[in-house]
């Protein structure tokens, strides 16, 4: 498990940096920043793995909204890092993922 988590923390702080090298001063670049700080937290106080997944999925859902729907121009470098953490977290993170009751998309 911990080497899940150090993969998903060095492809994280990969895409942050990459979008960081995009910035323009966007209202989105804030919430991503928000994102971005509430992931970390979640990856260093989970213990529990389901608790973590959930974390690494919404963190998913909400940068895949902010790159799709935002304003955010995103260079190569920032989208390539965004896509190897696409392929890890659909390798890795979604079939480990269980979600109980209604899941509402966030």
């Amino acid at each position: 498990m911990e080497h899940l988590e150090v993969t998903a923390k060095e492809l994280i702080e990969n895409v942050e940096k990459e979008l960081q090298t995009c910035e323009k001063g966007l209202r989105e670049e804030l919430k991503l920043r928000e994102i971005f700080e509430d992931v970390y937290s979640i990856l260093q106080k989970e213990t529990d793995n389901n608790k973590l997944f959930i974390g690494l999925e919404k963190f998913y859902q909400s940068v895949s909204l902010m790159i799709g729907l935002s304003h955010l121009e995103m260079t190569e470098e920032a989208r390539l890092a965004w896509r190897a953490y696409d392929r890890f977290h659909f390798k890795e993170v979604k079939p480990q993922l269980r979600l109980y009751g209604w899941v509402v998309a966030l």
